[in-house]
């Protein structure tokens, strides 16, 4: 849902646009299926990412032993 609104976003801007160079420079930054599919692979590995980090971060006492498992799980992930 979020692609579509982003791609509504991106049309209604170029249609606010004079210019017919600049109308269509905007209409071309809208993303093919394609290229979705890759921001949302992006987004996945993002994620794990985020969460691994997370795993070994701590503002109360220590974790460096926990660095290494998370990074492990991380590249068996990926």
């Amino acid at each position: 849902i979020i692609m579509q609104d982003i791609d509504i976003f991106v049309y209604q801007i170029a249609l606010a646009k004079k210019e017919q160079d600049e109308h269509q420079k905007l209409l071309n930054l809208q993303l093919t299926d394609e290229e979705w599919l890759h921001v949302i692979m992006l987004l996945r590995l993002l994620t794990k990412a985020e969460y691994m980090q997370q795993s070994f971060s701590s503002d109360c006492g220590p974790t460096t032993h926990l660095t290494l498992p998370a990074l492990e799980a991380l590249h068996k992930a990926w």
